[in-house]
């Protein structure tokens, strides 16, 4: 550690013809509206023409404190050898920058975490990592809280949105449907309140 060298002691193979040397792995910071750098972690095909015409996926987390850690994900590259750019922003509210980070993203501030999002995809479109009208987003669980809120702060900056909910069963049964969340879906037509 001294000389700051390392040597690669071993690796696991990946099935399906995985060669490292075709993607480039980048960590970029996009400015929030309060001045703080948030830092966003990309993948992409080396190569990739960065003129804002492709694909871009882009995920996050920023709740309870838990880092959205970045790993290895075979899901993931099926998307790039197609030609998306994967994003993940590392918002507020999540674990990736310690104790503050975490505070800083929940209760009253937890308005962070949405703000956060948005920056970090307006700053990926703005440099030309994808086209507007081909940003996807996702976040799972309390990241579908996430996916919620930014859509309805931006719904004109985000056009594709997979949310996944846990809800415990019959939270809302004593509501009028008229007045229960519904969960936003990309086919609407499979939605019990719209058929």
């Amino acid at each position: 550690m001294s000389k700051g060298i390392s040597k690669l002691l071993k690796q696991n193979e990946v099935p399906g013809g995985y060669d490292r040397a075709r993607y480039q792995v980048e960590r970029i910071f996009a400015m929030a509206s309060d001045g703080v750098k948030i830092p966003i972690s990309v993948v992409h095909l080396n190569g990739t023409k960065l003129d804002s015409k492709g694909p871009i996926y882009l995920t996050g987390y920023g709740s309870y404190g838990f880092p959205y850690d970045i790993r290895f994900d075979s899901n993931r590259f099926s998307m790039v050898d197609r030609g998306v750019v994967v994003a993940v922003a590392h918002i507020r509210g999540g674990g990736e920058m310690g104790k503050a980070w975490h505070d800083d993203g929940r209760m009253m501030h937890k308005k962070n975490t949405f703000t956060d999002f948005i920056a970090c995809a307006e700053y990926l479109l703005a440099q030309g990592y994808g086209s507007k009208d081909r940003l996807v987003i996702e976040g799972r669980s309390a990241g579908g809280l996430l996916m919620g809120a930014v859509l309805n702060i931006r719904p004109d900056l985000f056009h594709a949105a997979e949310e996944v909910f846990c809800l415990c069963a019959g939270a809302n049964a004593t509501r009028p449907s008229s007045q229960r969340p519904i969960s936003l879906q990309l086919q609407p037509e499979k939605h019990p309140h719209t058929q």
